[in-house]
């Protein structure tokens, strides 16, 4: 049934909405938690707490893991 609604829903309105949602450098929020609970004025709180703690410099950036090119030392054989 929400699918069919999907074909009426233009990237313009999706952008407009998505403005709602800025933060001020790249990251991703993501909530998990029944769609019914979940107000927009909950999810522009968690934005704006996001950004305080950005600017606070309390959210540290980024680090690449050091993956090893091989995940084991013996291959096994083909075949």
């Amino acid at each position: 049934m929400r699918s069919m609604y999907l074909s009426e829903i233009t990237s313009a309105e999706v952008s407009k909405i998505a403005e709602n949602y800025r933060t001020t450098c790249s990251c991703v929020i993501k909530t998990v938690e029944p769609r019914s609970w979940t107000t927009h004025e909950d999810l522009k709180a968690i934005v704006s707490k996001v950004q305080a703690l950005e600017v606070s410099q309390e959210i540290l950036p980024w680090e690449e893991e050091n993956i090893p090119e091989e995940i084991v030392d013996c291959k096994p054989t083909p075949g």
